[in-house]
């Protein structure tokens, strides 16, 4: 029997998934691995939308999961995402990893887009880390006790920059089919910016922010030609707008200003 703690202090759509979570675990038999489960990212930092954010949330293991722990886990969360289709995101890491850096061996059970798997060298470890030490609520079992080596932190987000958001830019480029999106959906100009701007966030300020706060910073020091589409994703955000609305001149700034925040960061970052 899984006894939780905290849930109350979380958002109602929250509450409901994680306490579907665990009805469902316990009427699965659970997983003995298990020792403690957080929720990271909006969720805890009471920046989250309803119907609109994702919930993403770290697994603490005692030990790597056997293969049928990880059938349990993953008919979880198809069950889940069958009844609430909300974006139930994390992954699944055994304590002792937590406490050394990011290595080749390194092995997480990730869930992302319902789909379970077992990742070697998860380029988003350090950063879920991160959150996790500075920005979690613990919601079963006891927070665990480990360090984050901030020059590490910061060379992952270079990394990630130079490589998953360089490549996004280069994606959403027209006449793609990813452009054509950009085109159409706003919500990919709040995605695309308030994201990077966490990362600028973070290597001047040394705490990771709300996207809602990461943007409102963005806003005051950001060259003049970026302040419009960093306001327009921060009003994306805002209205929670998620349907279509074209425009080809938010498709042009939002490119632009992301190659802005990267190559800002790039010359800050002084590795």
């Amino acid at each position: 029997m899984y006894v939780t703690k905290n849930i109350e202090q979380l958002p109602a759509e929250v509450q409901a998934v994680l306490n579907c979570y665990f009805d469902e675990l316990n009427r699965l038999g659970g997983v003995d691995a298990l020792q403690a489960f957080c929720v990271i990212g909006s969720a805890a930092m009471n920046d989250y939308y309803p119907g609109k954010s994702d919930i993403d949330f770290l697994g603490v293991t005692k030990r790597k999961l056997n293969d049928a722990e990880f059938a349990v886990l993953q008919k979880l969360h198809t069950d889940i995402d069958t009844r609430f289709k909300i974006g139930f995101d994390g992954y699944y890491l055994e304590e002792r990893l937590l406490k050394q850096p990011l290595q080749d061996d390194i092995e997480a059970s990730v869930v992302f887009d319902v789909k379970l798997r077992r990742v070697t060298r998860p380029s988003f470890y350090t950063v879920c880390n991160f959150q996790v030490k500075t920005a979690s609520v613990f919601v079963y079992g006891d927070k665990p006790e480990f360090d984050v080596d901030f020059n590490e932190f910061l060379q992952q987000l270079h990394e990630n920059l130079n490589t998953a958001w360089t490549g996004w830019v280069n994606n959403h480029a027209l006449p793609k089919r990813s452009g054509w999106k950009l085109v159409l959906y706003p919500s990919l100009t709040e995605h695309a910016i308030l994201h990077t701007a966490r990362y600028l966030y973070i290597l001047r300020n040394k705490r990771f922010p709300t996207k809602k706060e990461a943007g409102t910073y963005l806003l005051e020091h950001i060259g003049a030609e970026h302040k419009d589409i960093v306001q327009q994703a921060l009003s994306i955000q805002r209205n929670m707008q998620q349907g279509i609305g074209i425009s080809f001149d938010r498709y042009m700034k939002t490119r632009k200003a992301v190659k802005a925040i990267i190559n800002t960061f790039n010359k800050e970052y002084q590795p």
